[in-house]
């Protein structure tokens, strides 16, 4: 049951990340982090050979709402570049509470693996009806024009 006593956070008070990999911690909204992509930008090292897909082996994203109190019903859209949805239908709304005291809560989206699509990713989280939308990038090697078999 969602409280109608809540209200939705600001934008300021929703923060979006991306790392190689994220764990919820057992300790309400903690995370672990391993290899955050400052600037929400990830830069391959390689462009994928003709006719091979280019795969990261793990890549995971957070959703961080802070300064909260209440319950919520979360609806998630994840698209890549190419408007593919990202997320399992079944897992795409989500109930997040912050009772007794906790104010800070957290949502992870893992990838093992995620082909790559270059360009930008789109995150919207519906909260309590209010839509935040995040992206992040995933871009070429520095200083290479994208080849002419990558659309």
């Amino acid at each position: 049951m969602v409280d109608t006593n809540t209200r939705p956070p600001s934008e300021a008070d929703v923060a979006f990340f991306v790392a190689d990999d994220i764990r919820p911690e057992a300790e309400p909204g903690k995370l672990m982090v391993v290899g955050l992509m400052p600037g929400n930008a990830i830069r391959t090292t390689q462009f994928p050979t003709e006719g091979q897909q280019l795969t990261l082996p793990s890549l995971a994203a957070a959703l961080l709402v802070s300064n909260v109190s209440g319950q919520f019903s979360v609806t998630v859209d994840f698209r890549d570049p190419n408007g593919k949805q990202l997320i399992a239908e079944g897992e795409r709304v989500r109930q997040i509470s912050a009772v007794n005291g906790v104010t800070s809560l957290s949502m992870v989206f893992p990838f093992r693996p995620l082909q790559v699509v270059f360009g930008d990713y789109q995150l919207t989280a519906t909260i309590s009806g209010q839509e935040y939308v995040r992206k992040f990038s995933i871009l070429g090697p520095l200083g290479n024009d994208t080849p002419s078999h990558i659309p």
